[in-house]
């Protein structure tokens, strides 16, 4: 079986531009106007309403769109709508319940545009929880002020996630107020146990005078340098050596009082049983600021996963709200 040889390449590659000779290609399409393909959906043909019109709802334009019999209306108006018009605000001749009226009494498929210069996402979820509902229905639409009372009703508008969401941020006001005298028990205990430690550290402390055994040196410290020196002292009747804190430069044989407990051992002064208030204080305050953070981190974690799912809901709804011809579900 013989191998195929490789096929040589050319060393150097030129470009080489050629113009086209002008081509005319023709093509004879016959339409039979005579055969219906597909009909074409009514909702092709249609208007936008005018808020500012004050004469939409009249007898004449009744007449005149009864006669042009529109398959769709756009609700909120043409470029009207850019950064002017919001559906809850009274700056219009024609309200949006008045358009939707309007819409609805013509038979029309009703289009609905939100402001794209200054609206919102809440605003557009308003208004279509606006149009989905009731006209006698005076339910707030938004929680606002209203948010602990309006989600324990039965009102539709009020979704099982609001509720959930509001039983969470409840028990973590509850958990956060309840901690409160939590917090307090905690304080008034480390304030006892303070108290007791401090009156231990006045009793079993005393005074004593140090003779430097040698000159002092000094310390670096984070913020200045400490001046420290071999020093003796004398306990009941026993003599301690160590190295101590010295107020400014030591020689051989200087002096200064220094604190020790019973044992001899050099420590710090006594501390005031007053330390106790501040330290009952400081704890009570982390303890309590520790509950708050852990509520407010659940109630953020919840409402960020309540948010993700309602965004899934609207994609969800979208998508039937599609699939169904424009309309929802329970039309």
């Amino acid at each position: 079986m013989r191998s195929a040889r490789p096929i040589p390449r050319p060393r150097h590659l030129l470009s080489i531009s050629e113009a086209l000779e002008p081509r005319c290609l023709l093509a004879a399409v016959n339409v039979n106007v005579g055969t219906v393909v597909r009909n074409v959906d009514t909702k092709w043909l249609g208007f936008n309403t005018a808020p500012w019109d004050g004469q939409m709802s009249t007898g004449t334009t009744q007449t005149l769109v009864n006669a042009i019999n529109p398959g769709a209306v756009r609700m909120g108006g043409g470029s009207y709508v850019d950064d002017t018009w919001h559906f809850n605000l009274n700056n219009q001749s024609q309200t949006m319940g008045q358009q939707a009226n309007f819409t609805a009494n013509h038979n029309a498929v009703g289009m609905v545009t939100v402001n794209y210069g200054s609206g919102s996402p809440q605003e557009a979820a308003a208004l279509l929880a606006y149009l989905n509902g009731d006209a006698s229905n005076t339910f707030t639409i938004g929680l606002g002020h209203r948010l602990w009372t309006q989600v324990f009703t039965c009102n539709p508008l009020v979704r099982g996630s609001d509720r959930f969401e509001v039983l969470v941020r409840g028990l973590a006001v509850l958990l956060a107020v309840v901690s409160i005298p939590v917090a307090g028990a905690i304080g008034t205990f480390v304030h006892d146990a303070r108290t007791r430690v401090y009156a231990e550290e006045t009793l079993t402390r005393h005074e004593v005078v140090a003779t430097a055994v040698a000159d002092s040196v000094m310390v670096a410290q984070p913020r200045d340098a400490l001046s420290t020196a071999r020093a003796k002292w004398s306990v009941s009747g026993r003599e301690h050596t160590g190295v101590v804190a010295w107020s400014g430069r030591a020689q051989i044989g200087d002096q200064q009082a220094i604190w020790v407990n019973d044992t001899g051992a050099n420590v710090g002064p006594p501390s005031g049983l007053g330390r106790a208030d501040g330290d009952a204080i400081a704890i009570a305050i982390l303890v309590w600021f520790g509950v708050a953070n852990a509520c407010a981190a659940l109630v953020y974690g919840v409402t960020c996963w309540l948010n993700r799912w309602r965004l899934a809901q609207w994609d969800r709804q979208i998508d039937d709200f599609r699939a169904n011809d424009g309309r929802t579900n329970h039309q």
